[in-house]
């Protein structure tokens, strides 16, 4: 009786240590972490996923995007059976396949788990049956922790928050189980002035600075909403006036001129230049040097000429501007200048 027991045990730990050895069967499911992201908008939404175990071949994984009631919206057009004319979404940002041009697979390497374009409905191609709504990544074998990277778009207008809801499911080659829904919130990047900057340094004139105001070269900046004056930099080197971003929705004209020359004579022109920044969405730098030669003098020395304009069109957060030449913003404008004397009060005063 004794012996027969030992003999049951024995058995059992043997099993155990063999079931061990086994490969493992079914399919892996790949569990998701978050089903939710907040970013700002321009910034790449983050969504982990764990593995329950590593296998040995490459996940595919098909993404939908899905509308309010939770069904797929279609990418686009099926051309002939041969692809799709691609929709581009207003919020999400899609990297076009490394391959697409010659309609290979790239090597999941290339994709690291980011959300790509589909432009494949049918089972002959390697990542399985995507179906005519489904975008797609994959990842490498031998992997347990999975990140699903989905960029979205950065416009710098104020849209307010907003949210895009996705499916992960499987493909048909089925080498994972998932089928979730995630949701990004995108929120609206933060709104920046429009800086406006008039240099004109150098070593231009010799032994004297350009930027003595009383001996150099005195240039100005005005700034105009709807023709209306409403701010100026006259005594500065260099100029400089922001446009808040909490200003009116106007068309506002900057005025970049040069003032006088206080009897400087010298060949060549002024190296002007109006910067226009807006912190991390633009910097762009006009080179006005051309249009103000130093012997020709400034408005206070009669050179009428001495002034050019340029038009910013602001809309919510975002600023345009323009050049002097843009017959859009010059039609239908009346374009007022603050009068010379008036001028005179404000620079002296």
């Amino acid at each position: 009786m004794i012996l027969t027991v030992f003999t049951v045990i024995g058995i059992s730990l043997y099993s155990c240590e063999d079931d061990d050895t086994l490969e493992k069967k079914g399919k892996p499911r790949l569990v998701l972490q978050n089903n939710t992201a907040t970013v700002t908008e321009g910034e790449t939404a983050v969504f982990n996923m764990v593995l329950d175990y590593a296998v040995d071949t490459k996940i595919d994984l098909r993404i939908d995007v899905l509308d309010e009631n939770n069904n797929p919206i279609p990418i686009g057009e099926t051309l002939n059976g041969n692809g799709f004319n691609l929709f581009d979404l207003d919020n999400i940002d899609l990297p076009i396949h490394p391959n697409e041009a010659s309609f290979q697979v790239a090597p999941c390497s290339e994709l690291s788990g980011t959300m790509f374009r589909s432009w494949f409905g049918g089972g002959e191609f390697s990542f399985g049956y995507l179906g005519g709504s489904g975008y797609y990544t994959c990842y490498e074998p031998f992997q347990e922790n999975l990140q699903l990277n989905i960029k979205t778009k950065g416009d710098f207008i104020e849209n307010g928050a907003r949210s895009v809801k996705f499916r992960i499911s499987s493909t048909s080659n089925l080498e994972a189980t998932i089928d979730e829904i995630i949701t990004v919130n995108i929120e609206d990047s933060p709104v920046e002035d429009l800086v406006m900057t008039l240099s004109w340094d150098g070593n231009y004139l010799g032994t004297t600075d350009p930027c003595d105001i009383n001996n150099g070269i005195d240039m100005d900046l005005e700034l105009y909403l709807d023709g209306n004056f409403v701010a100026f930099s006259y005594n500065d080197c260099p100029e400089s006036i922001t446009i808040p971003s909490n200003a009116p929705d106007a068309l506002y004209r900057i005025d970049a001129s040069l003032w006088a020359t206080n009897g400087n004579i010298a060949n060549g022109n002024i190296p002007a230049s109006l910067e226009f920044n807006k912190t991390g969405v633009f910097n762009d730098q006009q080179d006005i040097s051309a249009l103000f030669t130093i012997n020709d003098g400034g408005l206070n020395d009669g050179n009428s000429n001495a002034i050019t304009s340029f038009f910013i069109e602001k809309i919510g957060a975002t600023f345009i501007i323009r050049d002097p030449n843009d017959v859009f913003i010059t039609s239908g404008k009346t374009i007022q200048t603050i009068p010379l004397e008036e001028k005179k009060d404000l620079k002296y005063k």
